[in-house]
């Protein structure tokens, strides 16, 4: 009995592990993507569906008080679209099939380019942070100190 319960384990194992009973998935080509360029998303259906009833709806700043909700659109015939990102941030990308939840993803979006003020802000910590060490190093190891 227990050689019959340790083979159905196996099967059960083997069947999971080669996506035997895998449910929808949703893949972006970029880990990133760049806020106003175009990123991919293909879905991939379980055996013996398609991708016709599926929508694709992504929610800006998730959990938030300032969370938005955006529909991306439908698939194609080879079950891809393209989404365009708006807000640079943390996105969680869902797929809906009819109107229960298939799969979903959380993205991190990234700004487009890097803010002027943000690096100035940067060195100026920097020097501060840098000259108070430089400082204290004069002051302690001064000659005065010693006599």
């Amino acid at each position: 009995m227990a050689v019959l319960r340790g083979v159905g384990v196996l099967i059960v194992l083997l069947a999971v592990s080669t996506g035997a009973w895998a449910g929808w998935s949703l893949q972006l080509d970029q880990k990133f993507p760049v806020c106003g360029e175009p990123a991919r998303l293909t879905i991939t259906p379980p055996a013996g569906s398609t991708c016709d009833q599926a929508k694709v709806f992504v929610t800006y700043r998730p959990n938030s008080k300032t969370e938005t909700t955006e529909a991306v659109g439908t698939p194609d015939e080879s079950c891809s679209l393209v989404w365009i990102p708006q807000d640079p941030g943390i996105s969680r990308l869902t797929l809906k099939v009819g109107d229960s939840k298939a799969a979903e993803r959380l993205v991190s979006v990234r700004f487009a380019k890097s803010s002027a003020l943000g690096i100035l802000i940067l060195i100026v910590a920097g020097c501060i942070l840098y000259g108070g060490i430089a400082y204290s190093f004069k002051i302690s190891f001064s000659q005065e100190d010693w006599k």
